[in-house]
């Protein structure tokens, strides 16, 4: 965990040293072109026109970040209460099947909870062969048993074909993230806009390091919080395990399965 706190907070500290050598920079050139008797007479709509332009972009992409972020957690609560259903319908099955069906079950939750725990997705390609495995096993055990009796065919299949939409459907939103080229774009505007601040105050010959340095703060946690939200996997803002380990727990103590409640 210390060493993804000391990334993070690397990443934090080289947006902010960013945004203050662009006004450093912008200082500068603004403090040189007054020496050269040059006024700032339309620096100011400049300069709030591109705060503007950058405090859309931040706002579509902090949303869009949020947005996916909350999207991963509602997958995650689905996909425990699909596992729930599937393990508490299993009672119907006859006592053998039953008891196959539910240990493939809490197999899969204990894969699942790997792939939650594996932030370097090295595993990663090994765990979903064996999530896809056990969803297989489970499926040929109730696809058999339902042969014999067609009314398990409408109470156990549908909920392993959930397990099964639900894990795909988070594979897929597991590799939704920000374009570089929109946070290329981001970054860029920020510097940008950082230096005109800065070359604002060198053209009028008034410093004010309090209000540069709040405003560069302000930014640069906009920005990280951003890249943050949009990798939960490796961020510090993450997704909540706890309907997986509850499930869990649950299943361990065998006891019936509840679903989660979505939040």
């Amino acid at each position: 965990m210390l060493p993804l706190i000391a990334l993070q907070l690397t990443i934090a500290g080289l947006i902010f040293s960013a945004l203050i050598i662009a006004v450093e920079l912008g200082f500068r050139r603004g403090a040189a072109r007054r020496a050269q008797g040059e006024k700032d007479d339309h620096l100011s709509t400049i300069q709030g026109a591109l705060l503007g332009l950058l405090a859309l972009l931040l706002g579509f992409s902090f949303a869009g970040a949020s947005s996916r972020f909350i999207e991963r957690q509602d997958i995650l609560v689905r996909e425990a209460n699909a596992v729930a259903s599937a393990y508490a319908r299993a009672d119907a099955l006859p006592e053998a099947p039953r008891a196959e069906v539910r240990a493939v079950l809490r197999a899969y939750t204990e894969d699942r909870m790997a792939l939650f725990r594996d932030v370097s997705n090295r595993s990663e390609p090994e765990i979903i062969s064996r999530l896809d495995r056990h969803h297989e096993a489970a499926w040929r055990i109730a696809v058999a048993e339902s042969r014999q009796d067609r009314a398990l065919l409408a109470l156990l299949l549908p909920a392993l074909d959930q397990i099964s939409d639900l894990l795909n459907l988070r594979e897929a939103a597991s590799r939704r993230h920000l374009p570089f080229a929109v946070l290329a774009l981001l970054l860029g505007s920020a510097a940008v806009s950082m230096f005109a601040v800065g070359h604002g105050q060198g053209l009028s010959g008034h410093r004010s390091r309090t209000s540069v340095v709040a405003l560069a703060v302000l930014v640069a946690a906009c920005l990280w919080i951003t890249v943050d939200l949009d990798h939960p996997r490796l961020g510090l803002i993450r997704i909540s395990p706890a309907p997986l380990e509850s499930l869990l727990e649950s299943m361990n103590a065998d006891q019936p399965a509840t679903p989660a409640p979505v939040s």
